[in-house]
C-alpha cells in the first residue's frame, strides 16, 4: 500500500483547465517533436502508437513546460519513467483509435507524495494528449 495515500487524497481536487498554456508555435514544435520521436509501441490490434519523450529530445520545450507548470503548481519533482537503457522519459505521447480510460502511470515509489498530473491536448478534436 502507498505510504502517503491519505496525504495524497487530501491534495485531490477537480481538474484545472489552462487555456493557451502553449502558443501555436510551441504546439507546432510539439507536433514536430512527436514526428521525430522513435515509436515505442505500435499495436495494430488496439490501434495504439506510443512514443516516449526521451531525454535529449526537445530540451527547449521541456524547459518551457517546466517553467509554466511551476507558475501554476509551485516547485515539483517529476515522477518520470526510465527507459530500458536508463534514459529518463519526460513524457509519453499516445495516439489511439480505441484508447483506455484517461489515466496516468505514476506512484512507482510508495514513499513519494503524488501531487498533480498533467495532460496536454495536441489537437482541437478527439482527446489527443501528452
Amino acid at each position: 500500500m502507498h505510504q502517503n495515500l491519505e496525504n495524497i487524497k487530501k491534495l485531490e481536487d477537480k481538474p484545472k483547465v489552462l487555456k493557451n498554456f502553449f502558443n501555436i508555435k510551441e504546439i507546432n514544435q510539439l507536433l514536430k517533436l512527436y514526428a521525430e520521436l522513435p515509436t515505442t509501441v505500435n499495436n495494430t490490434k488496439q490501434k495504439v502508437i506510443k512514443k516516449r519523450w526521451i531525454d535529449g529530445y526537445g530540451k527547449e520545450l521541456e524547459l518551457i513546460f517546466k517553467e509554466r507548470l511551476k507558475k501554476e503548481i509551485g516547485n515539483f519533482k517529476m515522477d518520470n519513467l526510465i527507459t530500458e537503457d536508463k534514459k529518463e522519459c519526460f513524457g509519453l505521447f499516445q495516439e489511439s483509435i480505441n484508447p483506455l480510460k484517461l489515466h496516468v502511470d505514476a506512484g512507482f515509489n510508495l514513499n513519494d507524495l503524488i501531487y498533480k498530473q498533467t495532460l496536454v491536448p495536441l489537437s482541437k478534436f478527439g482527446q489527443t494528449v501528452i
